[in-house]
């Protein structure tokens, strides 16, 4: 039994002499850490960049359907910090093209809170899409220009974003309230839902939803004075497939309907509009 004990004792003082020399030599190495080779954390810029065809009514309350081309735009910074790095790309936090009247830019980031300016353009509306709108004239699209704030609680956001046309014929501001979701599905494949809410003033409603007078006389329908208030609501879902390493196909699917005043106006066809986007973009990586 003895010579078991010192046989167990022998071998604990073996193993303690190789865990201290080992330890030893670990500290020469971080005492002498500079002769390491270090790996570099390289910021930069993720840019991608791709077109969407999109299918939707020719305008709020149509019951027929045209096509359009928008771009598909995303900046995400790169790096070990929440800036992508020096220069004027590194001092943005993301740039992305929701729509096309929601080209946003985050320029201010802190933690999961984020803001910044945006930019677009508003579609406008011909007489010669419906023969409900004989006599109305056509309301010319314009440049619009405003600001968002959001708030990642991931894997879910919350956004508020203001939409005012700048140029042209004023017609109002729209702020919508938003809320969503970016699902991982595969390492190839991303779920996406996005819920929404529009609020209208007045401006904006009685460019594309009010009856004046003269516009009743000509067109036959009973005059329209909308007011200030939620105009729309909807749900866009839809999903992200990276077909390639630096490809990816885009599709999604939507429903909203007309709210209050814009559902109730005579020149609304159907209160109820389907949206389908299909398209595909390419990402590259600026490192600095």
């Amino acid at each position: 039994m003895l010579a078991f004990y010192r046989a167990a004792l022998s071998r604990s003082i073996s193993v303690l002499a190789v865990a201290s020399a080992v330890l030893a030599a670990s500290s020469g190495v971080e005492a002498g850490g500079s002769d390491l080779p270090k790996v570099p954390v390289l910021d930069g810029v993720r840019i991608t960049v791709g077109a969407s065809a999109i299918t939707a009514p020719l305008f709020e309350g149509s019951a027929r359907y045209g096509m359009w081309a928008v771009p598909n735009i995303k900046f995400e910074a790169l790096g070990g910090g929440e800036g992508g790095g020096a220069g004027i790309l590194g001092a943005l936090k993301s740039f992305d093209a929701r729509s096309i009247d929601d080209i946003s830019v985050g320029v201010l980031k802190f933690g999961d809170f984020e803001m910044g300016p945006l930019v677009g353009y508003r579609i406008g509306r011909m007489e010669k899409d419906s023969p409900r709108l004989r006599g109305f004239g056509d309301v010319d699209g314009g440049l619009v220009a405003g600001g968002y704030a959001r708030y990642d609680a991931k894997p879910f956001y919350g956004r508020v974003s203001l939409h005012q046309r700048v140029t042209g014929d004023d017609t109002g501001l729209v702020v919508r309230f938003a809320v969503g979701s970016e699902i991982p599905v595969t390492r190839t494949v991303v779920f996406k839902a996005d819920a929404y809410l529009d609020y209208a003033d007045d401006t904006y409603m009685n460019a594309y939803f009010g009856v004046t007078t003269d516009q009743s006389a000509r067109s036959g329908l009973r005059t329209f004075d909308p007011g200030a208030g939620f105009k729309s609501a909807g749900l866009m879902i839809g999903t992200d497939v990276k077909v390639m390493p630096l490809w990816t196909l885009t599709a999604s699917a939507g429903y909203s309907r007309l709210l209050g005043d814009s559902a109730s106006s005579p020149i609304v066809e159907t209160p109820d509009r389907l949206e389908a986007r299909l398209g595909l973009a390419r990402s590259f990586d600026l490192r600095w």
